[in-house]
Formats: C-alpha cells, sequence, structure tokens
C-alpha cells in the first residue's frame, strides 16, 4: 500500500504531517538539480519539524545566502538559533 516513498500507506497525510508524526529519523538530505526548490524544502521541513518539538538543524553547503532568506536570518557560517515566531 501507499506510493512507494516511504509513506504511511494512508495516502491522506501531507509530507510534513508524515515526518513530523512518523518514526524518528536521524537526517533527511534535500538534493537536486539547481533552481527546483531544495533550499525552500529544507528550511520549510525544518521549520515543520521544530514546531513539532524536534530538535533540528539545517546545514547547507552553497554559498548563496538562500537558507538565511528563507528563514529571514544573516547566516555567518556559524551555527544559528532560529526564531520560530512568525514562520510559517
Amino acid at each position: 500500500e501507499g506510493s512507494g516513498q516511504g509513506g504511511t500507506g494512508s495516502g491522506s497525510e501531507d509530507l510534513g504531517s508524515v515526518l513530523a508524526g512518523g518514526a524518528p529519523r536521524r537526517f533527511i538530505f534535500v538534493g537536486g538539480k539547481g533552481g527546483v526548490g531544495k533550499t525552500t524544502t529544507a528550511a520549510s521541513l525544518a521549520v515543520r519539524l521544530a514546531k513539532s518539538g524536534r530538535r533540528t538543524l539545517v546545514v547547507s553547503t552553497d554559498p548563496a545566502h538562500s537558507l538565511g532568506d528563507a528563514l529571514a536570518l544573516t547566516l555567518r557560517g556559524e551555527p544559528t538559533a532560529v526564531c520560530l515566531e512568525g514562520l510559517s
């Protein structure tokens, strides 16, 4: 049952709900070609998981500042706490 993509089999839950409520995961990698939304997806997943109470770390190897832009932060190459208030 399910999509074969690691879902729960119900087919009715969105990805954020599955990840936030599913089995514990250690790592989620977001990859793909340039311009497909990797940074936006990674930032959205991180916010969703953090808001659900999961300890969350987002790491970017992209020298562009898009992750900081997505999280409304100035990132400086060191760990930075993210205030979730106002992020959806």
